[in-house]
């Protein structure tokens, strides 16, 4: 199998989406196809967050893609385009906490807030920071060591 081929995965996918875990391929590793990552993504159904959703979904990393960042006078931003399989896993009424947009495979540097829901393009995540927030942080950092 070429290891950046995904032909065989969406099976495993439609599979673990309908929570058939024995049908996960067992050819399907990180060292065969080292893009791919079995993602286990817990959702909270509603604010009050007492009734959760566990799912496991095969994810081609290399599907979500991530932009450039964007500026205003306050904020920096980024937005993350998710593939359909991780889209679906998603509350439709709330924000994610970073806990849970890394639980689904969303890789980025610290600092970051999902701040917005854009209802036309679900399966586009708004993310923002502050705009000095990594400079804060290492002076913050500085501050604590000793002197």
């Amino acid at each position: 199998m070429d290891v950046y081929s995904t032909k065989g995965v969406e099976p495993a996918v439609e599979a673990l989406e309908h929570g058939d875990v024995s049908q996960r391929p067992h050819s399907v590793s990180s060292n065969t196809l080292p893009s791919l990552r079995l993602v286990s993504a817990l959702i909270r159904k509603n604010r009050n967050r007492s009734k959760e959703v566990h799912r496991e979904v095969l994810v081609d990393m290399g599907q979500i893609q991530y932009s450039e960042k964007y500026f205003d006078d306050t904020y920096e931003y980024r937005h993350v385009v998710l593939p359909p399989e991780v889209a679906k896993l998603l509350p439709k009424n709330r924000l994610l906490s970073e806990n849970e947009w890394r639980a689904i495979g969303v890789q980025q540097s610290r600092g970051w807030v999902h701040y917005a829901i854009h209802r036309p393009e679900p399966h586009i995540m708004l993310f923002r920071r502050p705009i000095n927030y990594q400079q804060q942080q290492e002076a913050a950092a500085a501050q604590m060591l000793p002197k």
